[in-house]
Order: C-alpha cells, then structure tokens, then sequence
C-alpha cells in the first residue's frame, strides 16, 4: 500500500527533475553562445571562402618563415602567416569586422592564438596589408572598411615545426556590438584549410 501511495509521487520527481535541471541549462547555455563566453561551432568554407557575420571572407594564402628584416624564432618554431580578405556587404558588417580574431587549429586539437611579434614588418604593411590587432579588421589607416571594399589581412602565428602541415585556421566576428542586451556579440566563425600550392 506504501508503494502505491508513493508511487505518484515518485513519478512526478522523475519527470520533473530532468525538466528543472535542464531547463535552466538550456537557457543558459545559449547566453554564454550570445556573449561569446562559449564559443561557436565555425562552419567549413566552402571554395575557400565563408560568410561570417555580414562579411565575406577568404583566405588566400598561407606563408611559411618570411621574416624580412625581423629575427627569426626560436629553433623549433615556425613563423606562419595566413592571408586573408575580407568584403563587408554593408555598414553594420563593417563595424562588427572590428571584432575579427583568428586562431590557428592543428589536427590533434590544438589551438594557436594570434602573436603580435611579427606585426611591423615593413615590406608587408607597405603594401596595404593589415595586421589586425586592438582596433580589429580595418584599413590600413584603422577606418573601418566601405562595404564592398576588400581588406587584407594577414593573421600570424608562432607554432612547432611539426604542425605547420596540418593547420587550419579559423575566423570569428561578432553578429552584434554587445552595447545593450538587445545586441548581444553572439559571434559567428568559420574555419578554412591551408589553400593549394598552386592556388
């Protein structure tokens, strides 16, 4: 007779506990998704190139060791350069390029951030392109770019030698300016593979 009496009881806890633990996880997990504090999943581009957050990009190249008038890295290291380009298609994907970063992903999981060590190499800036750094994805004069217009960036990274043939690298732009509530960053990203020599 215990058992029966209870029995309705237990069953409501069993169907409600998921629903009250899981809940709130849910809704706050796609809070951190908005403020950025849990990263996207990046999407594959396509023929080298992606939409991210208003713009469209692509990465052109990818250089190995040119130094120019700078010291080389430590034996072991290597210095890697990703060219990229980028085309906002309006005022509002201009801006958010402001909140560009970049990572570089090797095949065993593990993620270089961008240095800015190699970022005043002359020979590069003279020839308009752009290491992004505090004031984000912009010209060269740090205008935000005109949509349309395309900007040349180029995304440095020191790593091991022995993972400089199986990097990728990923991109990731706010969707919003996070100034109210209204307009979370919820950043986008995509990811590209180290295009062909002969492209």
């Amino acid at each position: 007779m215990w058992k029966r009496l209870h029995l309705p009881w237990i069953a409501g806890i069993v169907v409600l506990l998921p629903v009250s633990l899981g809940g709130p996880w849910v809704l706050e997990n796609q809070e951190w998704k908005e403020t950025g504090a849990i990263p996207p999943d990046p999407v594959p581009a396509e023929g080298g190139t992606a939409s991210v957050s208003g713009s469209e990009w692509g990465l052109g190249a990818v250089v190995v060791d040119e130094y120019f008038d700078t010291e080389p890295p430590p034996p072991g290291i290597t210095l890697v350069d990703a060219v990229f380009k980028a085309s906002p298609s309006d005022e509002r994907s201009a801006e958010l390029l402001k909140t560009c970063s970049f990572q570089a992903v090797g095949d065993d999981g593990r993620i270089w951030e961008t240095s800015s060590e190699y970022a005043t190499r002359s020979a590069l800036e003279d020839e308009g392109f752009v290491f992004p750094g505090f004031l984000g994805c912009t010209d060269p004069e740090g205008e935000l770019l005109k949509p349309g217009d395309t900007g040349n960036f180029v995304a440095s990274f020191l790593v091991p030698e022995d993972a400089v043939d199986s990097l990728r690298f990923r991109v990731d732009v706010d969707t919003g300016l996070g100034e109210d509530e209204s307009d979370p960053p919820a950043p986008e990203a995509a990811v590209f593979d180290t295009p062909d020599e002969e492209n």
